[in-house]
């Protein structure tokens, strides 16, 4: 009993010792990193496929991502990402990347086509930061970098500090090396070969990610401040939206179905407009002198192959051809445009 008691006492003490072990061993390694990524910043048209979803839609700013996501930005389109609380782990995708969230270990995004630049400076003691790519992994352990998939293969740029690249081997597995880019220099990395020589980064490159670095800081700042006052993202009413404008467009009704579908029964000389502007209709070749066309095809003109014609038919083929020839471009003049 007194031992029990003795126990009961002393029990509180050793919860907050193994807790405040578990905190610090937490602290060092990195193991408390939030388990998903945060949209804290978009320009552009940028879209996201959600885990468990068939379809993409427009990304919003404080939306939260999770492993299996994917983002996509079109032309012009850039979105920041934060990959922890403090948004001091943050990557940048340029405009039309094409990227996966993969928050597997040190691995944090696959990148499968574009650019992603990638400025992180608090990681627990032992962790990394990378990004994979179909040709190579590239990461750091504080520092900023870009990652661009081209057609050549994997380019890694060092703006800062010294990211390193690891290749895939022949036989599919990706090598225990790690190769440090010294900072202001690149590489390439194609499918199954070491990286390439290295190479200066164009100046201007430097200075342009430089100064993206400043901005991207920036707005992390203002989303980490913002973000107490934003309504917290969820992620099923997101999925439950997105449902319920997929049921509205697929059976909102067609406006004016019935003139719709009478112009699709008439004969294509009957119409008094197409595409192409007005003088194809009957009555506006007639109204501007024009001679209407015999056949039912605007484009083509030529007469129905199984009409018969008559020999006096056949000697004024090519009178009425030549008369159309001089109507063609007398048209043409005008501005209607080719038959």
């Amino acid at each position: 009993m007194v031992r029990m008691n003795a126990t009961r006492k002393t029990s509180p003490t050793i919860r907050c010792c193994i807790v405040s072990l578990c905190l610090s061993w937490c602290w060092q390694t990195g193991a408390c990193c939030v388990d998903h990524a945060e949209v804290i910043d978009l320009s552009g048209k940028v879209q996201v496929l959600l885990e468990g979803t068939d379809e993409y839609a427009d990304a919003r700013e404080g939306m939260t991502l999770e492993s299996g996501d994917k983002v996509r930005t079109s032309g012009a389109a850039s979105a920041g990402l934060s990959f922890n609380e403090e948004n001091t782990n943050l990557i940048r995708l340029g405009e039309k990347t094409d990227a996966r969230i993969s928050l597997a270990g040190d691995e944090k995004l696959e990148l499968n086509d574009g650019e992603a630049f990638a400025s992180v400076s608090d990681l627990g003691a032992g962790s990394s930061f990378e990004i994979r790519t179909p040709t190579a992994v590239a990461g750091s352990r504080g520092t900023d970098w870009v990652t661009t998939v081209t057609a050549e293969g994997t380019e890694v740029e060092a703006v800062d500090d010294e990211p390193y690249v690891r290749h895939y081997e022949s036989s599919g597995q990706l090598a225990n090396i790690e190769t440090l880019i010294r900072p202001g220099e690149m590489t390439v990395v194609r499918l199954f070969e070491r990286p390439k020589q290295f190479r200066r980064m164009i100046p201007e490159r430097m200075q342009y990610w430089q100064s993206a670095k400043k901005d991207m800081r920036k707005r992390a700042t203002q989303a980490f401040q913002s973000r107490s006052q934003r309504k917290p993202f969820d992620r099923n009413e997101f999925k439950r939206d997105l449902r319920q404008r997929r049921n509205q467009s697929t059976f909102n009704p067609l406006e004016d179905t019935g003139k719709a579908a009478d112009d699709k029964l008439k004969p294509m000389g009957s119409r008094e407009k197409t595409a192409a502007g007005e003088g194809f209709s009957a009555t506006g070749r007639q109204e501007k002198g024009m001679e209407p066309l015999t056949s039912f095809e605007a484009g083509g003109r030529q007469q129905n192959a199984s009409e018969e014609k008559s020999p006096a038919a056949k000697a004024e083929t090519p009178k009425k051809a030549g008369k159309r020839k001089g109507d063609a471009g007398q048209v043409k003049d005008k501005g209607y445009g080719p038959f």
